[in-house]
């Protein structure tokens, strides 16, 4: 049997450049779920996923603003 689970996840953005971190809010909606995958987007003209291993986030935010 498949199971399908479709979720709205809203939270309130700031400032420019601000990274907010939904690894937990993921990690809830695949409790339980032991085979599959998780699709994820973002919606909205600025809104981007962006993977990234802990210590690289820093480094991240400057080189992005620094784009800006």
């Amino acid at each position: 049997m498949r199971v399908v689970r479709v979720a709205e996840v809203e939270f309130l953005t700031y400032g420019p450049n601000k990274l907010f971190d939904v690894t937990g809010r993921l990690r809830e909606l695949a409790k339980g779920v032991r085979e599959g995958f998780l699709a994820v987007t973002a919606q909205g003209s600025t809104g981007a996923l962006v993977v990234l291993p802990p210590d690289a986030i820093e480094e991240f935010e400057r080189r992005l603003w620094e784009l800006v």
